[in-house]
């Protein structure tokens, strides 16, 4: 899910209803593509929240999550591009014994 998808989302686009695992599902409107997919989440308390925060109002800004996310990644000595460490996960996670 890039950025700009998570920072558009709608209570409607979280689906929990599955015993199994809740599903966040873009439309093709709101994806760079234009088509539609869903993605699961494994973790019900992360989907509870996603489903409740756009109306919540809790979900961050765009602004204030990359002001957070640079600082806490110049701390750490980490790239400051959410798009450098999500390639950089990706390419790492096997080499770490990782396996999809």
């Amino acid at each position: 899910m890039s950025a700009g998808e998570f920072f558009n989302l709608h209570g409607n686009d979280v689906d929990v209803s599955s015993n199994q695992c809740a599903w966040v599902r873009l439309r093709g409107r709101d994806t760079k593509s234009g088509k539609g997919r869903s993605i699961p989440l494994h973790d019900a308390d992360l989907a509870r929240w996603l489903k409740a925060a756009p109306a919540q109002g809790t979900l961050p800004t765009h602004e204030s999550f990359y002001r957070s996310f640079k600082a806490a990644c110049e701390a750490l000595g980490l790239p400051t591009s959410v798009d450098d460490i999500r390639e950089t996960s990706v390419w790492s996670y096997p080499s770490a014994g990782g396996a999809w």
